[in-house]
């Protein structure tokens, strides 16, 4: 997701590289890489942490891929692919979410 991302913004106007294109690309890597460090994790409490804030990324991805296609920054197309991703990731996170509580009882 993140490469689409960056694909997806590479031709955001130079006014936007050092905010909502820097933002959007910020999210996409550190969903990846909270996910990463989750799984790395043996401790409940410290993997529900991390999955917390990937999920927290994604909510904040999914507004930023709105307003980038309301702008008219992204294609619809695109902006709806990535849509798509970013909801499949937050639908992931919020069922590992539930698993790593269930195994923490």
């Amino acid at each position: 997701m993140a490469l689409e991302i960056y694909r997806a913004t590479k031709d955001f106007p130079e006014s936007e590289a050092e905010i909502l294109q820097a933002e959007m690309r910020r999210s996409g890597i550190t969903i990846a890489g909270k996910i990463a460090r989750a799984v790395g994790v043996p401790d409940a409490e410290d993997r529900e942490k991390s999955l917390r804030l990937a999920l927290r990324s994604a909510n904040e991805l999914s507004v930023r891929i709105e307003l980038a296609k309301d702008l008219g920054y992204l294609e619809e197309s695109a902006a709806d692919e990535i849509g798509n991703q970013v909801q499949r990731m937050q639908f992931m996170l919020n069922r590992l979410l539930y698993k790593n509580r269930r195994l923490a009882r």
